[in-house]
């Protein structure tokens, strides 16, 4: 059986993002893609996000557990991400010793 990710192509409507599967509520899928959007960042997205959030009964308490979730993820990868930035500057430092007068 082939696994397919369900992303609608770019000439769909985008009231409804992911709905062609319906198993997610419009909801959640508005909390996903506001926590989405504050990732990117997109200042559009956030605007029309927001108010697909709102319009689906999204509560305030939802829309910011769902930032929070989004936060925590962008947290780890920056965590990642510097780990691997001060590794390289490592290697810089040790490529450099192994060649002085570079």
């Amino acid at each position: 059986m082939e696994w397919r990710l369900p992303i609608r192509s770019s000439r769909s409507s985008r009231k409804d993002p992911g709905s062609h599967t319906n198993d997610l509520e419009a909801k959640v899928r508005e909390l996903i893609a506001l926590a989405g959007s504050i990732s990117l960042p997109c200042d559009g997205c956030i605007a029309v996000h927001t108010a697909e959030a709102h319009k689906h009964v999204s509560s305030r308490e939802e829309v910011a557990e769902a930032l929070g979730v989004a936060i925590s993820v962008n947290a780890g990868a920056a965590f990642v991400y510097s780990t691997w930035t001060m590794d390289a500057f490592d290697a810089v430092i040790e490529a450099e010793s192994q060649c002085p007068g570079r």
